[in-house]
């Protein structure tokens, strides 16, 4: 650089390499011819300058074509200010033979030429060949970025954004300032690259974010499918999921009875508050939303009511499963029963007959009947027992009769106190131990009859353990029970739940009485045998599609009509605002009703949305819609991330291009 110190005691700088005349004229312009001052003789070209300025004007005179246009900009600026020193390397061989001298010296004649080359190249071109040579710049810029030599990538905020466009744009002006320097002057101008470039950088996603109203309001215009997809992509990020996860959650639910389960559904909040946003602004994207939640939910007790039949195998109601055990368990003990009358032998009834007579007749006076006293309650039961078995003159002595008789007994027992069922119950068990003696099938026989009876009785014990009874008691009981016997259980308890859901009023979660802390408990342990989950996760999908209907139109209805009031043609507050003279009330007014449009909330895209978030497993190729909708953004993101490289580049590459010659020979 060459400083000259001004009349008013100020330095003034000219590049190396400006003429007198040039500086003399500059300093008149300024301080007036009387004041300008005499400029220090400017430093004599060394040899390799003075041969590459002889060599040029000899080319020019002989108007032989030089490449000191347009395209030797483009060229410096794709090759980030190393043109030179490639074109240099590349004719050192020729300098070498031409001049007679080695390679060093070879290399400084060449460079010398290319130097001057560049500099009347920017001379000539002016300001178009700057916007040029920016232009190459940023192409090289985009191809590096395709290439992913970029540190431009998802931020985690304002933060993350700006400190990796500024490392981006740093890295590049870097390469720049070295590339226009000269020996020690690469460093310095590697440093002042990197500088110019990391402010540039760090400053374009603050702008960025400064424009994005005006951006999102284009985009939404031009591309209302990208901006959906960027919705979605954001509300798939904040829920933790991927594309593949959400295309077989909602798969899963297609397969286990819920085709109705949506893409909004599985996202949870973050899709459910996205949905709202649809549903809550007027446009044919809140009909869609509001018809599709509203028949869905319509749908919940039936979807519930065959889940839950098909956990607990209920598919029959607990009345019509009773009956037909008690017709099975006929015509069962009609066979069995058969079989045991047939070839079987008188029993011997007397041990039944003595128990009663032990307790009837304990003593003289009562064999004589001398006394008046009345039976007791459980006197008279043994005593009615007693009369099915002899009436004091004869006894029962063939099957047929026995067996009618036990079976009278067990309707006493049935019946009666525990006092009573205590003095009979061993009549009958010796009754039981006759028939056995004198029928060997009989035993088989009765133990069918006996398992067939728990299982009918099981039916009701599950009925009544789905409104009564701790979990802590109730799965250990059905534990206890046997595999027939859990079957009836699981059956009543299922029927019970199903009449609760289908005794819901409409509009209501059926779901949410399953939420509490018994039912999440006896539900899994009482499904069927490899229902279990599958039931669980049903039971939280119908909770969850509740949540998301009740997200999006529950709640005050105050938010709708704020929307729809924006959607007229004439807001009336705007009106009142301009009558009263209230004017920055009035465009208060119209800054809201304009702030979907600024924001890229436009009817268009909330539609696309809702498209999105309403899509379910059975209408359409959900995967590949999910993958779509994704790839849409990752496109658009990472065409950013292009553009952001390439601008990094021309702007370093641009702003190297307006400094001072920074080309001065090392040999001076």
């Amino acid at each position: 650089m060459i400083e000259i110190e001004a009349p008013d005691g100020t330095i003034v700088e000219f590049p190396d390499g400006t003429s007198r005349d040039t500086m003399r004229a500059a300093m008149q312009k300024r301080w007036g011819s009387t004041q300008s001052p005499t400029a220090p003789p400017a430093p004599e070209p060394n040899i390799y300058e003075r041969a590459a300025a002889e060599d040029l004007d000899k080319i020019n005179a002989a108007g032989i074509s030089n490449d000191d246009g347009y395209g030797r900009r483009i060229v410096q600026g794709a090759t980030l200010g190393f043109a030179d020193e490639i074109y240099a390397g590349l004719q050192t061989p020729l300098e070498m033979l031409k001049r007679g001298v080695g390679p060093s010296e070879g290399y400084e004649y060449a460079k010398a030429r290319e130097n001057e080359t560049l500099r009347r190249s920017r001379d000539k071109t002016g300001v178009i060949g700057t916007v040029a040579e920016i232009a190459g710049g940023a192409g090289t810029g985009l191809g590096l970025a395709r290439g992913g030599v970029t540190f431009a990538r998802e931020g985690a905020g304002l933060a993350g954004r700006v400190g990796r466009t500024a490392a981006d744009a740093a890295t590049f002006g870097a390469v720049v300032g070295a590339g226009e320097g000269e020996g020690t002057g690469r460093l310095t101008g590697a440093a002042t690259g990197a500088a110019i470039g990391g402010a540039l950088g760090g400053a374009l996603p603050v702008a960025g974010l400064v424009a994005s109203p005006v951006v999102s309001a284009v985009r939404a215009r031009v591309s209302p499918d990208g901006v959906a997809a960027a919705q979605f992509v954001r509300a798939m990020q904040e829920a933790g999921r991927t594309p593949q996860e959400i295309a077989q959650a909602l798969r899963q639910a297609a397969q286990e009875g819920q085709g109705s389960y949506t893409v909004a559904d599985e996202l949870g909040n973050a899709g459910q508050r996205l949905l709202s946003g649809v549903a809550r602004s007027p446009g044919p994207g809140r009909q869609n939303v509001v018809e599709f939640l509203d028949a869905r939910q319509a749908g919940q007790g039936r979807r519930l009511t065959t889940a839950l039949e098909e956990g607990f195998e209920a598919g029959q109601t607990a009345r019509q499963l009773t009956a037909s055990r008690e017709a099975a368990r006929r015509s069962e003990a009609d066979q069995l029963y058969g079989a045991a009358r047939a070839g079987a032998d008188n029993p011997d009834l007397s041990g039944a007959i003595q128990m009663a007579d032990d307790r009837l007749r304990p003593g003289v006076t009562r064999i004589t009947g001398e006394t008046g006293i009345a039976d007791n309650s459980i006197d008279s039961a043994v005593r009615r027992a007693r009369s099915f078995l002899t009436d004091g003159q004869s006894v029962v002595n063939n099957f047929d009769d026995a067996l009618l008789a036990k079976q009278e007994l067990d309707n006493i027992i049935e019946s009666g106190t525990r006092q009573q069922q205590a003095a009979v119950i061993p009549m009958r068990d010796a009754v039981e131990r006759a028939l056995e003696q004198a029928s060997p099938d009989y035993a088989a026989a009765r133990n069918a009859y006996r398992e067939a009876s728990r299982g009918i009785e099981a039916i009701d014990i599950g009925r009544t353990a789905a409104t009564r009874g701790r979990s802590a008691d109730t799965i250990p009981a059905f534990q206890r029970l046997a595999p027939n016997e859990q079957a009836g259980f699981r059956s009543g308890y299922g029927d019970r739940l199903i009449e609760g859901v289908e005794g819901s009023a409409e509009g209501v979660n059926k779901a949410r009485q399953f939420t509490s802390d018994a039912y999440q408990a006896e539900i899994p342990a009482f499904a069927a045998p490899g229902r279990a989950d599958v039931l669980t996760r049903q039971i939280d999908r119908e909770n969850r599609m509740f949540q998301t209907r009740n997200h999006a139109l529950g709640g005050s209805r105050t938010a709708d009509n704020l929307a729809d009031m924006d959607a007229l043609s004439v807001d009336p507050s705007i009106v009142a605002n301009i009558l009263t003279g209230n004017v920055s009330g009035a465009v208060g007014n119209l800054a809201r009703a304009g702030s979907n449009l600024l924001t890229g909330n436009t009817p268009e895209v909330r539609e696309r949305v809702a498209n999105i978030l309403l899509q379910r497993y059975g209408a359409g190729n959900v995967d590949e819609l999910i993958q779509r909708v994704a790839a849409i953004d990752e496109q658009a993101g990472r065409r950013l991330q292009l553009i952001l490289s390439g601008t990094f580049s021309g702007t370093s590459t641009g702003a190297h291009a307006t400094l001072p010659n920074q080309r001065a020979s090392s040999q001076r």
